[in-house]
């Protein structure tokens, strides 16, 4: 009786993919550099625009938890390269359960927590590359590793860098989406993205935060 194989793509077939679509010319190599350029002028303007608030949120949660206000989750980015995903500490963070259950024990924590600003340190991952303004929600390294053997298809997910805004998170409606879902969604972007794609998901996006939905 053959066992089904559950491993992750193999090494060589992400490289090979990666190297593919790296050099075809003048098509998805100029959208990258487009996207990047494009990912550096809005990371440099938001961080100018937001440092008083990155800063006055940076000394009240270092205030709050007489600890450092930052903390780094290992996430799998473009090509399955890791990185560190910088946030904002908003509780007690010191095993990934109580993370999974959203235990916010500070006042300052759950505030930006409520609020979203315990996110505005990855602008510093948007200038640095590990994401992208639009793009898959970033995933942590077991979670990519136990979808990727088990999702068929995925390994186009890897092909985009992650991102601030989401195809996958337009389509939540006030609840959170199956993992499952979101993924094949992700996979939908991978394969079919375009700046005009990009664009259409910051214009919704944005409308979506600005008209108070979830």
């Amino acid at each position: 009786m053959h066992k089904r194989n559950l491993s992750s793509p193999s090494e060589g077939s992400r490289n090979a993919i990666a190297a593919a679509v790296q050099q075809q010319p003048y098509g998805p190599v100029r959208h990258d550099a487009i996207k990047r350029g494009i990912d550096i002028l809005a990371a440099l303007v938001a961080i100018i625009f937001v440092s008083p608030l990155l800063l006055i949120c940076t000394l009240c949660a270092w205030a709050d938890f007489g600890a450092w206000p930052f903390v780094r989750q290992v996430c799998v980015g473009q090509y399955g390269r890791p990185f560190s995903l910088l946030t904002f500490r908003t509780g007690d963070e010191t095993t990934a359960a109580q993370q999974l259950a959203d235990k916010r024990k500070n006042m300052i924590g759950r505030l930006l927590a409520i609020s979203n600003l315990d996110r505005l340190p990855e602008l510093l991952n948007l200038l640095r590359g590990d994401l992208s303004l639009v793009g898959p929600q970033p995933l942590s390294s077991e979670s990519h590793q136990y979808y990727a053997a088990r999702i068929p298809g995925y390994i186009h997910r890897e092909q985009v860098k992650p991102g601030l805004f989401g195809w996958a998170q337009l389509h939540e409606h006030g609840y959170p989406m199956d993992i499952r879902r979101q993924i094949q969604l992700d996979i939908w972007y991978a394969q079919n993205q375009s700046l005009r794609l990009d664009f259409r998901i910051l214009r919704l996006s944005l409308r979506r935060a600005l008209s108070g939905q979830d």
